[in-house]
């Protein structure tokens, strides 16, 4: 009687077991992993608007009133990582006040956030306060 000799390696159970267990992993993190990534653009948003306040007040301490346009204040209307337009209210600029917007580019990977606009004015930021930290 001769013995059975045992090849080293992996069965087909062993194999399918663990692929499951990584699909399951997956499946779980990846939803997880595309929520941070949504959360983790909008600073873009922010720091967009902020840059813009700035800006603005630059803007203010050398004029009677605010600019009303982005090219006056010589920004571009994109945030610098483009996930977000970036708008000057049309007719909300004034001495005291102006409103600019940064709304996610419904072209780009920022369209499936559901946190609607974040708003800038002379006093503050405005937003869902849930999505965007205010």
């Amino acid at each position: 009687m001769e013995a059975e000799v045992k090849e080293p390696g992996f069965t087909l159970i062993e194999l399918l077991i663990t692929i499951v267990i990584i699909a399951i992993l997956a499946a779980v993190a990846l939803p997880s992993y595309h929520s941070f990534l949504l959360k983790s653009r909008r600073a873009d948003a922010k720091e967009a608007l902020a840059t813009l306040q700035l800006a603005q007040e630059k803007w203010r301490g050398n004029h009677d009133s605010y600019a009303s346009s982005l090219s006056d204040l010589g920004l571009a209307s994109t945030s610098t990582a483009g996930y977000y337009i970036i708008a000057l209210s049309a007719g909300k600029s004034s001495a005291t006040n102006y409103e600019a917007t940064a709304t996610a580019d419904p072209a780009g990977p920022q369209a499936a956030d559901n946190c609607g606009l974040l708003t800038a004015t002379a006093t503050g930021f405005s937003g869902d306060v849930t999505c965007w930290g205010l």
